[in-house]
């Protein structure tokens, strides 16, 4: 398959709706032409994450929300195909992953807000949602999928891992072998990436997030706080496994420096915070992976990727070394999945997610 693809992402962090067009050529992901992103207002991004929690007359309010969600997903994609000048009649599909609200494979569901139905007759191109149920009803955990992108446009000279930090963690690890023939071992999340950094600063300095990691810089870890913190069974359980953010919530927190039982500066606890977040992704990054890269907003935050680096031994570079800017790899990741699932293609992700075998993913809706 040889074309333009496009791929909408909104995230756990539910800061934006990012779009992505790509280029694709013989089926696999050849370059990003463009990219966009367009902010949720306060109010729509509290609409979104009223519904991560348990409420009154959800359904109603879903639907509603999601509605709106598409609709504001649709504008996107016909502003990034106006300003590149493209004609819609050019673009063989958009893979829109929606904006989860609940992740729970292993009560056999999870459930992305989009109505393809809206996008499709909004744009005149053909949709391609709902990536997770199919691998979750396979036994699968329906996360991480981003795995088979980073292999995909990974350098084949050495073993490597990329990293992506958005709301949440998670790690590819791949193996290249000496006739340059790449293999991903696994790829599972890590943990909390920003939401606990960016739940604290909100509830402390009512600000959305910590810029460069600014203020957890200005704090010093707590060690006992930290081991508290990793005792979580989350971080003992072994791959494959995945997460979501009303898990890793404020109450989560809280309960934490509950168990501490002394007094510690909200800098102090930023700082601890970001200590978890980089020890439990390098962590998972075994040593013969020498290279690791790292995408997703987390990439911005300096102090973060100072204590990976540390933690690491390593450096730890952006993807845009490989020409994929690190705020564009999920929406470029959507874009290309997107036409392996027209193609018709089974997903290697059974020793990824966990799943009982390797398969389709994703539903269609045509233009």
């Amino acid at each position: 398959m040889n074309g333009l693809a496009l791929g909408v992402m909104t995230g756990t962090s539910v800061d934006a709706i990012d779009t992505a067009l790509i280029s694709i050529k013989e089926g696999k992901p050849l370059s990003l032409l463009s990219f966009f992103s367009n902010p949720f207002s306060k109010k729509q991004k509290q609409e979104i994450i009223s519904l991560q929690n348990i409420g009154g007359n959800e359904v109603h309010r879903c639907s509603l929300v999601s509605n709106k969600l598409s609709t504001k997903i649709s504008s996107s994609i016909n502003l990034l195909l106006k300003k590149e000048n493209i004609n819609r009649r050019d673009i063989l599909v958009a893979g829109i992953h929606g904006q989860t609200i609940r992740h729970k494979p292993e009560d056999g569901y999870t459930v992305q807000l989009c109505n393809p139905a809206i996008v499709a007759q909004a744009t005149g191109i053909t949709v391609v949602h709902d990536f997770r149920t199919r691998d979750i009803v396979r036994g699968g955990q329906g996360a991480p999928l981003t795995p088979l992108f980073h292999k995909e446009i990974s350098d084949t000279s050495e073993s490597c891992a990329f990293v992506n930090v958005g709301g949440l963690a998670n790690v590819t690890l791949i193996s290249n072998f000496s006739n340059k023939i790449t293999e991903v071992d696994s790829g599972f999340d890590t943990g909390p990436g920003n939401c606990l950094s960016d739940l604290w600063i909100t509830e402390v300095l009512k600000k959305p997030f910590d810029e460069r990691g600014g203020w957890a810089k200005s704090g010093i870890p707590n060690k006992k706080l930290l081991k508290i913190m990793l005792r979580d069974p989350f971080f003992k359980k072994n791959p494959p496994k995945s997460v979501s953010k009303e898990y890793f919530d404020l109450n989560w927190l809280t309960k934490q420096l509950k168990l501490l039982k002394i007094e510690l500066s909200d800098q102090d606890i930023q700082a601890t915070v970001v200590e978890l977040v980089s020890i439990t992704i390098t962590d998972a990054i075994p040593k013969r992976y020498t290279k690791i890269y790292v995408c997703g907003g987390g990439e911005k935050n300096d102090y973060l990727i100072d204590r990976m680096m540390v933690h690491a031994g390593r450096k730890i570079i952006s993807t845009a070394c490989l020409g994929w800017p690190p705020e564009s790899i999920e929406a470029a990741c959507f874009a290309w999945l997107a036409t392996k699932t027209l193609a018709g293609d089974d997903f290697p992700l059974k020793g990824i997610t966990g799943s009982r075998a390797n398969g389709k993913i994703g539903s269609i809706t045509l233009a």
